[in-house]
């Protein structure tokens, strides 16, 4: 874990260096105080072996709503989802069974944007999500008489984001993203009918560990201000 989360905030310093590096000397840089910010990305599994080998991560997408400031801190709270399912898994014959894995995770946190004075902006953020997790099932294996009850689930997670974009205009703007996800649970089969299914044995004893994952992906954000005249911050090279 701790390897991956150090490669991922290298990956969002150097983003955030590059586009400081390009600052027009003397600019002055329009300050919206609120933005709309969403995202559409790819989540890929890291962590848990057992939830990795048995799940594929399909889509994770979020929106939040930011208030900025002039020194380029903002806060944010939004929403995030994320859906990971049993297709393409070698594990199971999908004819007879397939999984998949809803979360909806109300969040909120804190982030860091920087615009070079011209088109490009960069940023990094950290998030607390109180994330609630649901699994449906498409079809039980026959072995199965007893029905199990659908688990829900409540847990933290963490979460770190760093993005680049270019203005289409002067309010919007659109670029990619990668993120880094932690969540404080780990995969218990049993619920779930995996169990019964003899290709799970080999994961048991990798279950104790939390699950992860990473995004990269495309985003979108508009910035507004509620004045017509909007404050500027100078912004200088020395």
């Amino acid at each position: 874990m701790i390897k991956q989360f150090i490669t991922i905030i290298k990956f969002m310093v150097v983003m955030l260096l590059f586009s400081i590096g390009s600052i027009n000397a003397n600019a002055q840089i329009p300050l919206n105080k609120y933005s709309i910010q969403g995202n559409f990305s790819i989540p890929n599994l890291l962590n848990s072996p057992a939830y990795r080998n048995i799940f594929s991560g399909i889509v994770s997408t979020n929106l939040s709503f930011n208030v900025h400031t002039k020194k380029g801190l903002y806060g944010k709270i939004g929403t995030h989802y994320v859906q990971n399912k049993t297709a393409n898994s070698r594990n199971f014959n999908l004819s007879v069974f397939e999984v998949k894995h809803h979360i909806i995770s109300p969040l909120a946190g804190v982030g860091y944007e920087y615009n070079n004075g011209g088109r490009m902006i960069a940023g990094i953020d950290f998030c607390y999500l109180s994330s609630f997790g649901k699994y449906t099932r498409s079809l039980v294996p026959d072995t199965v008489t007893t029905p199990y009850p659908p688990l829900s689930q409540h847990f933290n997670e963490l979460a770190l984001t760093g993005y680049v974009s270019l203005f289409t205009d002067e309010n919007l703007s659109f670029g990619i993203n990668l993120g880094y996800h932690y969540q404080f649970i780990a995969f218990n089969p049993y619920p779930y009918y995996f169990n019964v299914l003899n290709s799970t044995v080999n994961y048991y004893p990798q279950m104790g560990k939390f699950n992860s994952y990473f995004t990269f992906g495309l985003g979108f954000q508009y910035h507004f201000s509620p004045f017509k005249i909007q404050p500027v911050r100078n912004v200088s090279s020395s």
